[in-house]
């Protein structure tokens, strides 16, 4: 399968994956929900999108894997998100945290109080966020945010990701990927710590 990445400091990265590597995929992104809180059975908006970007098809993969079911959603269409949730109530949503913020403003724009909403845990990633942003989402929708980590040049969603009880940092899912820390100067491979 062809995968690109989403070309934000330039023309896209586009990558080849092997029925072997979106197993791997699979595996690791479902590590990261269950790190989130997510268990067999959970119901799973996926409201990233699907296509050549990674984050839909990792995330729905990834659900599936658990033994969740998904609502493959995708992105966009803000006002019918909103009435999903609503309607299939699921307890989990993955998707980028500034969309989150605008599903957040549709809940309040439709007059809906988003605590009443079913969503216990908020897996967010595919750029940068705040902890402003973390504590919002967290305030308005009494629910656990956590961060999931990944590039498509190596696996997409799944490289790396928060755990609910601590949410304090990534943890890398060492038994596929080996991190390294260089020293930009020198180029030098640098100790733990």
């Amino acid at each position: 399968r062809i995968h690109a990445s989403s070309g934000t400091t330039g023309k896209p990265t586009v990558v080849g994956y092997t029925k072997a590597d979106i197993d791997i995929w699979a595996d690791v992104v479902a590590r990261s929900i269950r790190a989130a809180g997510g268990r067999p059975g959970m119901l799973v908006h996926v409201a990233y999108g699907y296509g050549l970007f990674t984050g839909g098809l990792g995330a729905h993969y990834g659900a599936e894997r658990l033994g969740c079911t998904v609502i493959p959603m995708s992105g966009g269409m803000t006002e019918r998100q909103v009435q999903l949730i609503q309607d299939f109530k699921p307890d989990i949503i993955m998707v980028t945290p500034s969309y989150m913020l605008a599903i957040l403003d549709e809940f309040r724009r439709q007059g809906l109080d988003p605590r009443a909403s079913s969503l216990k845990v908020g897996i967010f990633g595919a750029e940068p966020w705040t902890n402003a942003m973390r504590a919002e989402i967290e305030e308005a929708f009494d629910l656990h945010a956590v961060d999931i980590y990944g590039l498509s040049e190596v696996m997409g969603p799944g490289v790396a990701s928060e755990c609910v009880e601590t949410k304090d940092g990534l943890h890398i899912w060492e038994d596929h990927f080996y991190p390294e820390i260089v020293d930009p100067r020198t180029g030098a491979v640098l100790p733990d710590g």
